[in-house]
């Protein structure tokens, strides 16, 4: 006949105990404060010289490393160090700000018959890509950074 080992109740106690409380310091997804959101704003205004188009464009989300193909906001401390903000985040990838960014600023500009994002179906007379290289912000000193795009 096999005996089932037994633990002391005091022993019992103290490990329920920090159980509890090792629970109680692990935060589950969805908890906590949101990150701050952040997003750019398209350009507005233009020179009167600027000549108008009759063609259409569609705007293809920029190819972007994998570093900066998120919705993270990157900050750069030197050439070889890179990071992100803490509890930061824009509101899209920075290659869908950036497409979404360049659309709207077509349109603004009120000399271009269409502009619209690349997709399947969509007519257009030119396809502009792009690729994203830098998009972070960078330290110019011990607390001052500025942003790099």
């Amino acid at each position: 006949m096999l005996k089932k080992p037994r633990l002391r109740s005091g022993l019992a106690a103290v490990a329920a105990a920090a159980i509890g409380l090792a629970a109680c310091s692990l935060e589950l997804p969805g908890q906590g404060d949101p990150p701050r959101q952040f997003v750019l704003t398209p350009k507005s205004t233009y020179d009167e010289d600027v000549p108008s188009v009759d063609w259409q464009l569609l705007v293809d989300k920029p190819v972007a490393k994998a570093g900066l193909d998120t919705s993270r906001i990157a900050l750069r401390h030197s050439a070889i160090q890179f990071d992100y903000f803490g509890d930061a985040a824009w509101m899209d990838t920075a290659p869908g700000m950036v497409q979404a960014l360049l659309v709207e600023s077509f349109e603004n500009s009120g000399r271009i018959i269409g502009v619209s994002r690349f997709a399947i179906g969509v007519k257009s007379d030119f396809v502009l890509t792009t690729e994203l290289r830098h998009f972070w912000a960078e330290y110019q000193g011990p607390r001052s950074w500025t942003h790099n795009a």
